[in-house]
């Protein structure tokens, strides 16, 4: 019976429920606002991974240049090790979450030096997603 009650609450634990740095939490509160207000598919739990994921920059800052190489490392392992230390599923949508989020940092002039334009991030998204799902 205990180890049942254990095993309820912890599947029942989510990702944007984890505590996490200032800079963090008000980004993420700045990109869902910007998601709802636009009507652009995020969750929060998925977006709390995105953003877990990345560096904070020596501005205090997240660091908001994405690349085909950091799409896939998200994508295929990133986000999966980060779930797996904080001990929350990976979740559902994160790929159109991550497509929203790029298309935040784009049209807020936010996506960092260095990073692909937005159309090719987000077709490798796509691309990436479908070949994930189909093994």
């Amino acid at each position: 019976m205990i180890k049942h009650s254990f095993e309820g609450a912890r599947a029942s634990r989510r990702a944007c429920r984890i505590p996490t740095s200032s800079i963090r939490d008000r980004h993420r509160k700045d990109v869902a606002r910007w998601a709802l207000a636009n009507g652009q598919p995020l969750t929060r739990d998925a977006l709390a991974v995105i953003i877990g994921t990345r560096e904070i920059t020596a501005e205090a800052t997240i660091d908001t240049t994405w690349t085909i190489d950091s799409v896939t490392g998200l994508l295929t392992w990133q986000a999966g090790s980060w779930c797996g230390r904080h001990r929350v599923p990976v979740p559902e949508g994160l790929g159109e979450s991550l497509s929203s989020y790029v298309r935040y940092l784009s049209r807020n002039r936010l996506l960092g030096t260095g990073s692909n334009t937005v159309s090719q991030l987000i077709e490798w998204i796509t691309d990436l997603e479908t070949d994930i799902d189909s093994g």
